[in-house]
């Protein structure tokens, strides 16, 4: 079972933590002689949010991007909540941000065609009728890579849907920036419920999440060309406070416990499992009271893995995220060894990286 976190994207180009919010800027800097006024008004929003609710020094460039997202989901789930009095006319801001999100990622899609490096040697290990994944990241690099793996693959996104000899089961339970509401009206080619019809969990009229097949802007009737700024996807903030709009986000945060319940094997690939994500640590917790320890190997593979040498650049910050690391971890899986990880930095390539990722996955047992 793998779970796919931010550091497996940072390394095929995507913004990593608080990096995002000074990407989006910068992708609507790039999109000002296109979109004008609209790209303006929507960097002044950000801007504006960011020193009103997150970051009292504005000398400092973005705060916290949970704290962020957090803060502009909650406003839009309640306009008048007694914090945003006054900015009732930003409910909207979340759908903004969120379409912002898609358009910046879906030019990283574009652009990369697809996984490359370690990463691409990763993927090549998952095995369709074996091995989960479970991707907590909003891009659609691992769609990609399982769309057109052979001519007959094709990825599944909840259990009850995984039947094919060719069919991989990715768990996306923030969302994708590919999914969208049935409601907007979406007329962008081969369109499809993410619930396929073998899942008869959810009936066919009560299924509202669909994506298409292209890797490409949305699409919707009566616009003339791809929409940048609005169309929303379905992407929930990486808060804990997760709430679940749709009967398909809750289906598949069952499923991604029920997976945890019955694996085996446990690859983190540049997720830190954070503390404030109880739903991942409470899914891994309940799958390891029902076993035994010493019948489950549990491997990371981050760039932090290994303290750093006091010498080495930034040294306090990647002290920091190698002591949180190691917290994070041992909190759910207890004491863990040297053979329970694996330093990777996901930028790279390794011809080898595949049989290595092999050999450290047999030995990564737990005592």
């Amino acid at each position: 079972m793998y779970f796919i976190g931010a550091g497996f994207s940072a390394g095929l180009g995507y913004p990593l933590g608080n990096g995002l919010i000074r990407c989006l800027n910068k992708h609507l800097r790039r999109m000002g002689a296109r979109n004008g006024s609209e790209a303006e008004r929507v960097a002044a929003e950000i801007l504006d949010f960011e020193r009103t609710y997150v970051q009292a020094d504005s000398s400092q460039y973005f705060g916290n991007v949970v704290e962020f997202f957090t803060l502009a989901q909650m406003h839009a789930e309640d306009p008048y909540d007694f914090l945003f009095t006054g900015k009732n006319d930003g409910s909207t801001f979340f759908e903004t941000l969120a379409a912002l999100t898609r358009t910046c990622f879906t030019r990283i899609c574009q652009n990369n065609q697809g996984p490359g490096g370690i990463p691409k040697r990763i993927l090549d290990t998952v095995v369709s009728s074996a091995h989960a994944v479970v991707s907590f990241n909003w891009d659609e690099e691992v769609d990609w890579y399982f769309t057109w793996k052979n001519d007959e693959s094709d990825p599944v996104y909840t259990r009850k849907g995984w039947s094919g000899p060719n069919e991989y089961l990715l768990l996306k339970p923030h969302g994708s920036v590919g999914w969208y509401d049935i409601g907007q009206g979406l007329r962008n080619q081969n369109l499809y419920f993410i619930v396929s019809d073998a899942d008869e969990r959810i009936r066919h009229n009560k299924r509202r999440l669909i994506s298409y097949e292209a890797f490409r802007l949305p699409l919707t009737h009566g616009s003339v060309n791809p929409h940048t700024l609005t169309c929303p996807p379905v992407i929930s903030a990486p808060t804990f406070a997760k709430q679940f709009k749709y009967e398909e986000q809750r289906l598949i945060w069952s499923d991604v416990i029920e997976v945890c319940k019955q694996a085996n094997e446990f690859v983190f690939l540049g997720y830190s499992l954070p503390t404030d994500d109880y739903f991942t640590r409470a899914a891994l917790r309940k799958s390891l009271n029902e076993r035994k320890p010493d019948s489950v190997r549990c491997l990371i593979v981050n760039r932090d893995v290994t303290r750093p040498n006091p010498k080495a650049r930034n040294f306090v910050q990647r002290l920091t995220s190698y002591e949180q690391l190691m917290q994070n971890y041992t909190s759910v899986f207890g004491p863990l060894e040297a053979r329970n990880f694996l330093k990777c930095d996901f930028s790279d390539d390794d011809e080898s990286f595949e049989e290595k990722l092999k050999d450290a996955i047999s030995k990564a047992v737990i005592a």
